[in-house]
Protein backbone atom coordinates (compact mmCIF):
# COMPACT_ATOMS: atom_id res chain seq x y z
CA UNK A 1 0.00 0.00 0.00
CA UNK A 2 3.04 2.41 0.85
CA UNK A 3 4.26 1.53 -2.72
CA UNK A 4 1.33 2.10 -4.22
CA UNK A 5 0.49 5.59 -2.54
CA UNK A 6 4.48 6.88 -3.34
CA UNK A 7 3.06 5.66 -6.93
CA UNK A 8 0.57 7.36 -6.96
CA UNK A 9 1.83 10.90 -5.72
CA UNK A 10 4.56 10.72 -7.93
CA UNK A 11 1.81 10.16 -10.72
CA UNK A 12 -0.28 13.08 -9.40
CA UNK A 13 2.78 15.55 -9.37
CA UNK A 14 3.64 14.38 -13.17
CA UNK A 15 0.02 15.02 -13.90
CA UNK A 16 -0.05 18.58 -12.14
CA UNK A 17 2.85 19.69 -14.23
CA UNK A 18 1.25 18.24 -17.34
CA UNK A 19 -2.13 19.93 -16.53
CA UNK A 20 -0.36 23.53 -15.72
CA UNK A 21 1.61 23.18 -18.62
CA UNK A 22 -1.56 22.82 -20.98
CA UNK A 23 -3.09 25.58 -19.30
CA UNK A 24 -0.11 27.92 -20.14
CA UNK A 25 -0.21 26.36 -23.84
CA UNK A 26 -3.77 26.87 -23.87
CA UNK A 27 -3.60 31.04 -22.98
CA UNK A 28 -0.20 30.98 -25.27
CA UNK A 29 -2.01 30.02 -28.14
CA UNK A 30 -5.09 32.33 -27.64
CA UNK A 31 -2.83 35.52 -27.06
CA UNK A 32 -0.42 34.69 -30.03
CA UNK A 33 -3.91 33.82 -32.00
CA UNK A 34 -5.23 37.35 -31.06
CA UNK A 35 -2.37 39.10 -31.76
CA UNK A 36 -2.01 37.95 -35.37
CA UNK A 37 -5.29 38.45 -35.53
CA UNK A 38 -5.20 41.93 -35.08
CA UNK A 39 -2.35 42.37 -37.20
CA UNK A 40 -4.66 40.67 -39.98
CA UNK A 41 -7.57 43.26 -39.27
CA UNK A 42 -5.16 46.32 -39.40
CA UNK A 43 -3.84 45.14 -42.75
CA UNK A 44 -7.44 44.82 -43.84
CA UNK A 45 -8.23 48.24 -42.44
CA UNK A 46 -5.51 49.73 -44.49
CA UNK A 47 -6.74 48.01 -47.67
CA UNK A 48 -10.08 49.36 -46.96
CA UNK A 49 -8.85 52.74 -46.59
CA UNK A 50 -6.42 52.28 -49.71
CA UNK A 51 -9.41 50.80 -51.79
CA UNK A 52 -11.75 54.36 -50.81
CA UNK A 53 -9.07 56.96 -51.88
CA UNK A 54 -8.81 55.08 -54.88
CA UNK A 55 -12.58 54.96 -55.76
CA UNK A 56 -12.04 58.63 -54.68
CA UNK A 57 -9.94 59.66 -57.37
CA UNK A 58 -11.58 60.46 -60.95
CA UNK A 59 -9.52 58.77 -63.12
CA UNK A 60 -9.65 54.77 -61.07
CA UNK A 61 -6.89 52.52 -61.89
CA UNK A 62 -9.02 49.50 -62.43
CA UNK A 63 -5.80 47.37 -62.37
CA UNK A 64 -4.88 48.83 -58.67
CA UNK A 65 -8.46 48.57 -57.83
CA UNK A 66 -8.51 45.11 -58.84
CA UNK A 67 -5.15 43.90 -56.90
CA UNK A 68 -6.60 45.77 -53.91
CA UNK A 69 -9.46 43.74 -53.61
CA UNK A 70 -7.86 40.86 -54.53
CA UNK A 71 -5.51 41.50 -51.41
CA UNK A 72 -8.40 42.12 -49.43
CA UNK A 73 -10.31 39.05 -49.99
CA UNK A 74 -6.88 36.85 -49.42
CA UNK A 75 -6.72 38.67 -45.75
CA UNK A 76 -10.03 37.88 -45.47
CA UNK A 77 -9.15 34.53 -46.10
CA UNK A 78 -6.17 34.14 -43.86
CA UNK A 79 -8.10 35.91 -40.94
CA UNK A 80 -10.73 33.11 -41.11
CA UNK A 81 -7.77 30.27 -41.51
CA UNK A 82 -6.13 31.85 -38.45
CA UNK A 83 -9.81 31.39 -36.68
CA UNK A 84 -9.88 28.11 -37.72
CA UNK A 85 -6.34 27.28 -36.66
CA UNK A 86 -5.92 28.58 -33.27
CA UNK A 87 -10.19 26.62 -32.87
CA UNK A 88 -8.43 23.53 -33.80
CA UNK A 89 -5.15 23.57 -31.57
CA UNK A 90 -7.11 24.69 -28.80
CA UNK A 91 -9.57 22.02 -28.95
CA UNK A 92 -6.95 19.34 -28.96
CA UNK A 93 -5.23 21.07 -25.90
CA UNK A 94 -7.98 21.45 -24.25
CA UNK A 95 -9.05 17.46 -25.06
CA UNK A 96 -5.33 16.61 -23.66
CA UNK A 97 -5.50 18.92 -20.88
CA UNK A 98 -9.45 16.85 -20.04
CA UNK A 99 -7.63 13.35 -20.25
CA UNK A 100 -5.00 14.45 -17.86
CA UNK A 101 -7.77 15.59 -15.49
CA UNK A 102 -9.58 12.75 -15.82
CA UNK A 103 -7.02 10.57 -14.97
CA UNK A 104 -6.03 12.73 -11.95
CA UNK A 105 -9.34 12.04 -10.98
CA UNK A 106 -9.05 8.15 -11.55
CA UNK A 107 -6.03 8.07 -8.92
CA UNK A 108 -7.79 10.41 -6.42
CA UNK A 109 -10.53 7.76 -6.80
CA UNK A 110 -8.17 4.64 -6.27
CA UNK A 111 -6.55 6.27 -3.13
CA UNK A 112 -9.67 7.21 -1.66
CA UNK A 113 -10.58 3.10 -2.10
CA UNK A 114 -6.84 1.92 -0.98
CA UNK A 115 -7.65 4.31 1.89
CA UNK A 116 -11.35 3.65 2.97
CA UNK A 117 -10.02 -0.07 2.40
CA UNK A 118 -7.51 0.46 5.49
CA UNK A 119 -9.59 2.03 7.14
CA UNK A 120 -12.80 -1.16 7.09
CA UNK A 121 -9.99 -3.42 7.75
CA UNK A 122 -8.67 -1.50 10.99
CA UNK A 123 -11.92 -1.34 12.03
CA UNK A 124 -12.83 -5.35 11.69
CA UNK A 125 -8.91 -5.42 13.54
CA UNK A 126 -9.88 -3.40 16.29
CA UNK A 127 -13.20 -5.38 16.53
CA UNK A 128 -11.88 -8.58 16.01
CA UNK A 129 -9.54 -7.85 19.08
Amino acid sequence: KETQMTKSEIELSELDLEIDSLCIQIEEKKLSSTRRKEEQLEYITNLDKKIENLKRTKDINEEELAMLNLKHQQAQDTLEELDGNETQETNSLEIKLQEATHKMSSIYDQLNLDTNTIRQLTTKLAQAQ
